[in-house]
């Protein structure tokens, strides 16, 4: 997430700072300032689209609170299936994990 992150700093630097001299050469100073403004202002009202993996982890954790509740209720240990399943489920898990930090950090 940290590289992420970091690679939209890199590229707001440069992309950022040739926008700001193309347009203060073509307009004015204030209006190539108040594009990045305008930037800013359309990343936060998106930033909530980025959540997705957050969402994930919850229903992950759902899953896994669901099965203990079972567990704890009957006063069993839980089946050998059910510990199968939790265990398929964290292994999907940290593999969509995994990818994403490898795609992130081409």
């Amino acid at each position: 997430m940290v590289a992420r992150v970091n690679l939209f700093n890199y590229a707001g630097v440069v992309v950022g700072a040739a926008l700001i001299g193309v347009i203060a050469d073509a307009a004015d100073l204030r209006l190539a300032f108040g594009v990045p403004a305008v930037l800013v202002l359309l990343t936060v009202a998106l930033a909530p689209a980025f959540r997705v993996a957050d969402a994930a982890r919850a229903d992950a954790r759902d899953v896994a609170s669901r099965a203990g509740a079972r567990r704890a209720g009957d006063g069993r240990t839980g089946s050998a299936r059910e510990d199968s399943e939790l265990e398929d489920s964290a292994r999907e898990d940290s593999e969509r994990d995994s990818s994403a930090r490898s795609i992130a950090a081409r």
